[in-house]
């Protein structure tokens, strides 16, 4: 999921929308065709639907359309590999179409306030469906009481796993102010409970005290609440925690895990 992620913000795509029912697990037909070396050859928008070139001031100029660029993402020998499907509310990291984007328990903190959003909401839904693919369970479930609506829940789940959310942010959307008071207050509820991830993962799901510290080191930078805190998917690739996964041989996944 993070190398598929990876390749779509180096083409200057937010998905808005990454969810389990838009990861896909198929078996890749193996490469057949070489495609040319964009940076030899200057690939042309032609080739993607349109009869303009690719200029040298163009954000699309050098992304990774080469053969072995490919090959890499999506793997050469008919494995079984991820895709990320269902583009259709993707936007251009320059150029958003709304601001209603990202199903509910995947929505990253800055969408809820209305706040400006960046390629980095996709980094954490992905932090969400992988919290999913461990527990079973949703990481977040927002429900609505008789003195708050979805939103105030979701917040104060956010903060109760990671803190109280910080004035600068709360205050940053335009929704902030149904939310928050002037000094950065959750209005609605007032009284949390706080249970860190790490202490989430061994206490409710049993994880030993290694693997919880591992997956909760893992994945609380994409889940940082502060966008500009929050790891991009290139930085995820080099964790500690994914050193050693050859993403064509499952295997190498489960190096160091029981059955």
């Amino acid at each position: 999921m993070l190398i598929g992620v990876d390749f779509l913000h180096k083409c200057q795509i937010i998905h808005t929308d990454l969810k389990p029912e838009n990861v896909l697990l198929i078996k890749t037909p193996k490469v057949i065709r070489t495609m040319p070396d964009a940076e030899k050859t200057r690939l042309t928008l032609m080739e993607r639907g349109s009869h303009q070139k690719i200029e040298d001031d163009d954000p699309r100029k050098g992304l990774p359309w080469s053969a072995q660029s490919l090959i890499n993402t999506f793997g050469k020998d008919g494995t079984y590999s991820i895709k990320i499907a269902d583009l259709g509310n993707a936007c251009w990291t320059h150029e958003h179409f709304t601001d209603d984007v990202q199903t509910r328990q995947y929505r990253a903190p800055e969408v809820i306030l209305g706040a400006r959003y960046d390629k980095l909401i996709d980094v954490w839904s992905v932090a969400c469906i992988i919290f999913e693919l461990l527990t079973g369970d949703l990481l977040f479930e927002p429900k609505a009481g008789r003195s708050f609506d979805k939103n105030d829940d979701h917040l104060a789940q956010i903060s109760e796993l990671f803190g109280k959310i910080p004035k600068a942010l709360a205050l940053s959307g335009k929704h902030s102010p149904s939310f928050f008071t002037p000094d950065g207050e959750l209005k609605a509820i007032k009284n949390l409970k706080m249970w860190y991830l790490k202490d989430v993962l061994r206490e409710k799901y049993k994880f030993s005290d290694s693997e919880a510290l591992q997956i909760s080191d893992f994945l609380t930078p994409m889940l940082k609440v502060n966008p500009l805190e929050r790891s991009d998917a290139r930085r995820c690739l080099e964790h500690p925690w994914l050193q050693g996964v050859d993403v064509n041989n499952f295997n190498s996944c489960l190096s160091g895990w029981k059955d």
